[in-house]
């Protein structure tokens, strides 16, 4: 009979390092999220384009509600990016 091969034994050498997620830009986070829940992230991106389908329809439908659908979406991310920046220039302090 072979001789059975020994058990590696891992040792803390071969332990990848601990990655500080503070460290990622927002891009590497992003392809992050996706690696670990591929299936998540296509839900999203349908989700997305569903939407986005919608609000041209609208617009083609009714384009003074689509207008307001729109400048609302827009007056929403504005606000959003403010909240944002403001946050991170606090953590940054």
């Amino acid at each position: 009979m072979a001789e059975s091969a020994p058990n590696e034994v891992e040792t803390e050498g071969d332990e990848p390092p601990e990655i500080d997620l503070t460290e990622l830009t927002l891009k590497e986070r992003i392809a992050l999220a996706t690696v670990q829940r591929p299936a998540m992230g296509f839900l999203l991106v349908v989700l997305s384009l569903f939407a986005f389908t919608f609000l041209i329809a609208l617009a083609m439908l009714d384009p003074v509600i689509g207008g307001l659908f729109i400048l609302g979406m827009l007056a929403f991310l504005a606000i959003g990016t403010v909240v944002f920046l403001g946050l991170r220039r606090v953590n940054m302090a």
